[in-house]
């Protein structure tokens, strides 16, 4: 069974080439949602690792339920790879739901909100090191 993929285009880019996720891309990247199809649960060292050998510094984030971050953007591209829970972003006029294991891939200067799920929510956040 292949990841299902969603893919919002930002924007065009052009440029140098990339991998995340196994995939190759150019370096600017464009919002994708990565549905989970593992069979075993999520493991958050197992996922940091895998972020870690794409190019991403990792940190373990915990949201109490119904956090709610307003509009913002980064400097960087960004990975959200949640581990247990729930949380929906807003981006580019679309909303991308995330549940144990999905990952949304988010470029630099993507203007996004975000609300944990009803249990809150646990990812890692992969930022794109320079």
């Amino acid at each position: 069974m292949k990841n299902c993929s969603i893919v919002v285009q930002l924007g065009t880019s052009a440029g140098a080439v990339d991998t995340i996720g196994g995939v190759e891309r150019s370096a600017s990247v464009d919002l994708e949602v990565i549905r989970w199809n593992g069979a075993a649960t999520p493991d958050a060292a197992d996922l940091g690792g895998r972020l870690g050998r794409e190019g991403f510094d990792v940190v373990v984030w915990t949201d109490a339920p119904s956090t709610h971050y307003a509009a913002h953007a980064h400097a960087s591209d960004e990975v959200i790879w949640v581990v247990d829970g729930a949380i929906e972003f807003h981006a580019g006029g679309s909303a991308f739901r995330l549940g144990p294991g999905d990952r949304l891939i988010l470029p630099a200067g993507t203007r996004h909100t975000a609300d944990a799920g009803a249990r809150g929510a646990t990812y890692l956040i992969g930022e794109r090191r320079r």
